[in-house]
């Protein structure tokens, strides 16, 4: 197969770089069940041709292509004063997706169909009478949609009828249609090679990247990985009029982002990342003074966002307006104020108005408001002590809010709160105190281990997420940093992973960490985005979605420095840096 899909490159490429559109009955040299070829250049597709069954996939596929991007590339040819279009082309990159035989499936639900496919790694193709539509994976990368999705949206362009293409209705499933338009559903996998610059050899790629190897993982990897973090999060600055700190969840495959703004919460976490991210970088605690942040193109953004922050334009919501936003934003403001500049105060209206939906939030009396998710309370909890500062009654006030959310409380509950109740216990308890939850977190940390990804050999770019038993898909998703940052955060403290257990448990958060890299776009990925540049780093929100929302940056950030910060503590057995290693290259 490896070698049939070079072979399906090869014609490919020589019909682009000699600028000859194949005629479409050429049969093709290896067996092919269907294929899709894309033409890139600069960040958009220019053409992309599809063909499934029949003996000329290859020609067909790359026929259409070609046809599609004459007009992009003789603009190209234009602008560039080249005389052919051959010259042109040599600008534009191939990726060629290649499948064998088309397998018939007997889903009998959507739900079934999306349970059952790899998501983006197979295909969906449907048959009713003499027609045939396939939907390879890297469209479904590209869309962000579900193979279910996909299939509805085929059967209702095939037959006509609007109402075949929404998956939730019952006339529309699998079965349904099977019944009343004698319907054959396939499912297919691709072999897909494709180039990440148009002048290099093609690489195979798996859901549109290569598969890390962990063993790459050392400390040197560590810091060049949060260097891209930090570089993503600082390119992700609002651009446009006004104040307004941070865009919002960017679409690299569609070049565009949505929503535009990020949420307070959202920026506050970026702000989060970033200050720890200085501290990590110069060898200081979590939230200890950085030498020169402030002097520092990093610790500038930190400082700026941070006054965007709290400065409210009329198209963003306040960060107090409730009381999760007011809390990450203190957490945040507390950030920039211990790692990057001390006299960065804040106004007193201003804490004001973020204490006011915190203290709200929990009451020793009546305890939690129900306005308030159960995820968030261990957010709040640590805002408020850190808001407590040292007053003894606002001290006791966080404790019994930090206390409540512990009772009762079951391991896999504990993880929804991760990182930040474990965050608070650690501020909680200092650098010396007792951590009266060490057997909660132990515990936890046992059941994670348990819900790691079981990888199967079409699958091993998983390998290391954590599955979350609450998801609609039994895969792992970028969620899987939350827990990360406090596991991460536990190896280097004595009080909750004893030298006898650092080996394990390193090797452990290191196949964590594996999975949060695959999730972070780099070379490979980003050659299918439209602004590269701006997009390299992000990490998506799984290997199927593309999106990349601020937070998942943020919280695998905090997870890398984390790492960091507990390897430096515990002197962990692994390729140390260079002096200047991970001295982190300025903000573009």
């Amino acid at each position: 197969m490896p070698d049939d899909a070079m072979k399906a490159y090869a014609f490919v490429d020589a019909a682009l770089r000699s600028w000859t559109i194949p005629d479409a009955a050429v049969k093709d040299s290896v067996p092919v069940g269907a294929c899709c070829v894309t033409l890139r250049a600069r960040g958009k597709v220019l053409g992309r041709g599809e063909a499934v069954g029949g003996p000329s996939c290859i020609a067909s596929a790359t026929r259409e292509a070609m046809i599609q991007a004459q007009a992009g590339i003789a603009a190209i040819r234009d602008e560039l004063a080249f005389t052919t279009m051959a010259e042109a082309a040599g600008m534009v990159s191939i990726g060629v997706e290649f499948a064998g035989a088309l397998i018939p499936v007997d889903f009998q639900s959507f739900g079934e169909m999306d349970r059952a496919l790899s998501p983006g790694l197979d295909g969906i193709a449907i048959r009713i009478a003499d027609k045939l539509e396939a939907t390879f994976p890297s469209v479904i990368l590209q869309r962000t949609i579900a193979p279910s999705l996909a299939s509805a949206a085929a059967a209702a362009r095939i037959t006509g009828d609007p109402a075949l293409g929404l998956p939730e209705a019952p006339d529309a499933q699998p079965a349904k249609v099977r019944e009343t338009r004698k319907a054959t559903y396939y499912r297919f996998r691709v072999r897909h090679l494709a180039q990440t610059e148009p002048s290099v050899p093609p690489v195979f790629l798996q859901r549109g990247g290569k598969v890390f190897d962990q063993s790459r993982l050392d400390v040197n990897e560590l810091r060049r990985w949060a260097d891209g973090l930090a570089r993503n999060l600082v390119a992700r600055r609002w651009t446009g009029q006004g104040a307004i700190g941070m865009s919002g969840t960017d679409w690299p495959l569609l070049g565009k982002t949505d929503p535009a703004i990020a949420g307070p919460g959202e920026q506050s976490l970026a702000i989060l990342a970033l200050c720890d991210y200085l501290a990590a970088r110069t060898g200081v605690g979590r939230f200890d003074l950085a030498p020169r942040a402030d002097r520092d193109a990093f610790g500038a953004m930190a400082l700026i966002l941070a006054d965007e922050l709290l400065t409210v334009e009329d198209t963003e919501i306040a960060p107090w307006s409730e009381p999760i936003s007011a809390a990450s934003t203190i957490v945040a403001l507390r950030a920039v104020q211990r790692v990057v500049q001390p006299r960065y105060v804040p106004t007193a209206e201003l804490m004001a108005k973020l204490d006011e939906p915190l203290l709200a939030a929990f009451s020793p009396e009546s305890g939690w408001s129900p306005t308030v998710p159960e995820p968030a309370r261990g957010l709040i909890a640590w805002a408020m002590l850190i808001r407590a500062g040292d007053d003894p009654a606002k001290r006791q006030l966080a404790d019994k809010a930090i206390t409540s959310i512990y009772l009762g409380v079951t391991p896999g509950l504990l993880i929804a709160q991760m990182p930040w109740l474990g965050f608070a216990e650690l501020d909680r308890a200092g650098t010396a105190g007792d951590i009266a939850a060490s057997t909660a977190y132990r515990d936890m940390r046992d059941l994670l281990a348990a819900a790691l990804f079981k990888p199967g050999e079409d699958d091993q770019d998983m390998a290391g997420g954590i599955v979350f038993t609450t998801g609609t898909l039994p895969f792992p998703t970028w969620h899987t940093a939350r827990p990360v940052s406090f596991l991460a955060a536990m190896l280097g403290d004595p009080r909750l992973t004893e030298s006898s257990e650092r080996p394990r448990q390193t090797a452990s958060l290191m196949d964590n960490l594996r999975f949060l890299r695959q999730l972070s776009a780099d070379e490979y990925v980003a050659a299918a985005f439209v602004d590269p540049k701006r997009n390299l780093w992000g990490v998506r929100s799984a290997l199927w979605d593309q999106r990349q929302p601020v937070e998942a940056t943020a919280i695998t950030l905090i997870a890398v420095c984390e790492t960091l910060r507990s390897f430096e503590r515990t002197a962990a057995p692994a390729s140390r840096p260079s002096p200047d290693s991970g001295s982190g290259p300025p903000p573009k």
